[in-house]
């Protein structure tokens, strides 16, 4: 390893003397990419580090080369699942079944083309359900729940929107933000769905942005509505990317 300062790359190496691995520090730290690779030369995993913690994108391999997976982390935390391949470079689909050596059920987990979508529950080896838990679009997105390995009690229970969890004061408005919006109360729908937005649901930043484009609700400002466009876009809102793109291209 090599020391610049106070950041170090530490360096390991297969028995054929290629390069397995390569993390970087700072200050004791991870920081910057950590990066694995098979016996054979392919790379096998790179994820970024922040401050100690995943941050950014995370990616898989085959060993064969074809990409594996794709997830989103913020702050150590797993932000969203991108997509999912087979080894032949097929979107995923359907439902997936791994299981444990002593061949008991390890998880089952649903996809659409390529993205988490629907329940995932998995197992302890004991046969035990370990969690389960409902996404949307490769997000958590419903109840997610986790038990004890003997199964008398739940370690946690959350509830997502967007894979954003939500607590109760804030979602109730946004639940009656939504209904006001869709019947044309907008200046309800605006009080009650910023919460949300400011929380990082996709969704409700898409209606902030609507409110600033139009002055529903609120006054009209060009400013504002691409900002939350912007921020909705980025966690993969199909209609405020659409609506960004439009404004950049009038904008030029």
């Amino acid at each position: 390893s090599s020391v610049f300062g106070q950041e170090e790359v530490k360096k390991k190496y297969w028995d054929n003397g290629k390069l397995k691995s390569e993390t970087h520090y700072k200050n004791g730290k991870l920081e910057g990419p950590t990066t694995w690779w098979y016996e054979n030369g392919q790379k096998e995993w790179e994820r970024n580090y922040k401050n100690g913690n995943v941050d950014g994108l995370w990616t898989k391999w085959y060993e064969n080369g074809q990409k594996k997976s794709e997830r989103y982390y913020k702050v150590g935390e797993l932000d969203r699942q991108l997509t999912d391949w087979n080894k032949d470079g097929t979107k995923k689909s359907g439902l997936e079944k791994k299981y444990w050596d002593n061949e008991k059920l390890k998880s089952e987990t649903h996809y659409k083309n390529g993205k988490l979508e629907g329940l995932w529950t998995w197992w302890y080896g004991n046969g035990q359900k370990a969690g389960e838990g409902h996404y949307k679009d490769g997000r958590k997105h419903g109840l997610h729940t986790k038990w004890s390995i003997d199964g008398t009690r739940k370690i946690s229970e959350k509830n997502f929107i967007d894979g954003v969890v939500f607590a109760d004061d804030w979602q109730d408005d946004f639940e009656d933000g939504v209904i006001a919006f869709t019947n044309e109360d907008y200046k309800t729908a605006f009080e009650k769905v910023m919460p949300a937005a400011e929380k990082g649901v996709a969704f409700a930043q898409h209606i902030i942005a609507v409110s600033y484009d139009f002055g529903f609700g609120t006054s009209q400002n060009q400013e504002e509505a691409i900002k939350w466009y912007r921020r909705s876009a980025e966690q993969g809102t199909s209609e405020s990317q659409f609506k960004l793109a439009v404004k950049y291209t009038s904008y030029r």
